[in-house]
């Protein structure tokens, strides 16, 4: 979704509902917008989106 450095309503929508159907409230498109880069994330990154995204998780 960001890797063209561009965002669309319709990738956003697209990305949120398969979100869902993983089992993830369709609330974390915020959090993953803001954190998730374009280019490279290191190991750090990774395991802070990690943990900030397993409160929108609602399958346990």
């Amino acid at each position: 979704m960001k890797i063209d450095e561009k965002l669309y309503q319709e990738e956003i929508k697209f990305c949120a509902n398969i979100a869902t159907r993983l089992g993830y409230k369709s609330e974390i498109m915020f959090d993953l917008l803001l954190k998730v880069k374009s280019g490279p994330m290191d190991q750090k990154d990774i395991d802070a989106l990690q943990e900030s995204t397993a409160k929108y998780l609602t399958i346990q």
